[in-house]
């Protein structure tokens, strides 16, 4: 009998972001993992299941990861050029198919993320992934405190059963 009840938490923190790490776990007789990241950081789903996965062999497994910045904006906007020039070239082709023009609002800007106040600029995944896979990995992990409470459980649970027979 194996139980995964258990909670782990870990921090990371640069000179701008804090990265919290936590991981909860309940018992179920199948493997299940829910991992609950900020947008924009959606390409790290599959590396953390995948690290739970080989930590874990069976129970319901929540994975939490926040990213904050620590630093207070100034208000400014930054404005990504690149994800410009590439909606530009889209809107261009698009116009030329159609044979329609296609305007680009200042609002299209702010939905799509190409404008962005200061405090809204991400760390990007890139650069984050590090820490969270240490966060995950380590020893002393947030995974590794989840196996460890979960164990602490279960031996909770052993001596239950012994006192009752």
């Amino acid at each position: 009998m194996n139980s995964m009840t258990g909670f782990g938490r870990d921090a990371a923190q640069t000179d701008r972001y804090n990265i919290l790490v936590e991981i909860s776990g309940v018992n179920r007789k199948q493997t299940e993992i829910a991992v609950n990241v900020p947008r924009g950081y959606a390409e790290w789903d599959a590396s953390v299941r995948s690290i739970v996965q080989g930590a874990v062999s069976r129970g319901r497994v929540g994975v939490s990861i926040s990213v904050e910045r620590l630093e207070e904006a100034d208000g400014s906007l930054q404005l990504d050029e690149q994800k410009l020039a590439s909606l530009a070239e889209l809107l261009n082709r698009a116009s030329d198919l159609t044979g329609q023009p296609l305007p680009l609002q200042a609002s299209d800007l702010l939905r799509l993320d190409i404008v962005t106040s200061a405090a809204e600029a991400s760390l990007s995944p890139e650069e984050a992934w590090p820490m969270v896979e240490k966060a995950l990995k380590a020893n002393d992990s947030t995974l590794a405190h989840l196996v460890v409470a979960a164990k602490t459980e279960l031996e909770k649970i052993r001596e239950q059963v012994q006192n009752i027979e």
